[in-house]
């Protein structure tokens, strides 16, 4: 991989980058969900390898993994902070640069060398920008300015992810032909008071999720739901696991990771609404609190799943195979 650039460039060198970086075709999304419940692996098949960190010692966590077997991740810096990496059984470790003079945090990448993330911007206040990079073109911007970050992009070249307002958010999807597209999300019969979007899948689809109220109704109906949402076919909202949206602080949360080409959905969600008030931390934090979490998983033909627990009281799903198996953490007795 060449060394990563600093700049970005025209849309028409974007288009043009993207076009030969992503050049295979959509594969036409198969419902398998009915074979989802029986699907069997041997996780004795699996070998951990450590790969160590980068030269620093303050960790590495890896986040993302192309077809070509390189994986892309973050480490620490002993001073604080975080800065991503490439690695390769071959070369090792790459620090994957700065993108106007501030450290590119990586969060995912497809098949075509199409990285996504995030970089948080220095003076006052400060901004976390969401960034793409292409092997072609460096970094870019995937939005006009706004604060944001991205999500779980696609073999297609789109990338979902979300733009902090005030108050308020939306989920959107780039492309390098259309720039970032706010999603235009709505619900019968629901205001919508916030939503992001979280993954694409190579159909197109997008899944996240969205804080509505019920439309001239009392406060009380605000819900915190995951939701599918299709150009073609609209939008799909994804019934709880947890508790109603009824309590004295809200409805519990929930947060979706990753939605596979054949339609399946995982996601987790709070079991128990707080009973005190404050902030609470995400249902997809590696330290989520005293709050049980469980992870799930969806699709139309199989419903909601409740995927338990090791026997503690949280588990998180972020990723999924073809054959529906799921793969997360989760906490033992």
């Amino acid at each position: 991989m060449k060394p990563f650039q600093t700049r970005s460039r025209s849309v028409l060198t974007l288009t043009a980058a993207l076009a030969l970086a992503c050049s295979e075709p959509a594969s036409s999304p198969v419902d398998l969900s009915s074979q989802f419940a029986n699907a069997k692996i041997d996780a004795n098949a699996y070998t951990i390898v450590d790969i160590g960190t980068y030269g620093t010692g303050s960790g590495a966590i890896a986040l993302a993994m192309d077809k070509h077997g390189t994986l892309f991740g973050r480490f620490g810096l002993p001073a604080g902070g975080q800065r991503s990496f490439r690695w390769t059984d071959k070369d090792g470790f790459e620090d994957l640069g700065d993108f106007d003079g501030n450290a590119f945090q990586v969060f995912a990448a497809n098949d075509h060398f199409m990285l996504n993330g995030s970089t948080f911007t220095t003076g006052t206040p400060v901004m976390q920008r969401a960034v793409g990079w292409l092997p072609h073109s460096g970094f870019f911007y995937l939005d006009a300015g706004y604060a944001g970050n991205s999500g779980v992009s696609n073999n297609r070249g789109q990338i979902p992810g979300t733009r902090f307002g005030s108050g308020t958010s939306e989920g959107w999807v780039w492309s390098a032909d259309t720039g970032a597209e706010i999603i235009p999300l709505t619900i019968p019969g629901r205001t919508i008071l916030g939503f992001a979007a979280g993954a694409i899948n190579n159909d197109g689809a997008v899944t996240g999720t969205v804080a509505s109220t019920q439309t001239g109704g009392p406060p009380n109906t605000r819900t915190n739901r995951a939701y599918v949402w299709h150009p073609e076919n609209g939008v799909t909202v994804i019934p709880p696991l947890g508790p109603p949206a009824a309590g004295p602080f809200g409805p519990a949360n929930v947060g979706v990771t990753y939605i596979s080409d054949e339609g399946l959905v995982i996601g987790a969600s709070e079991m128990q609404l707080a009973t005190t008030p404050g902030a609470r931390p995400s249902p997809l934090a590696s330290t989520p609190g005293t709050i049980p979490v469980h992870a799930w998983k969806w699709s139309p033909s199989l419903g909601l799943v409740d995927l338990g627990t090791l026997g503690g009281n949280h588990s998180v799903p972020w990723n999924a195979d073809k054959d529906g198996n799921v793969y997360g953490w989760a906490s033992d007795a």
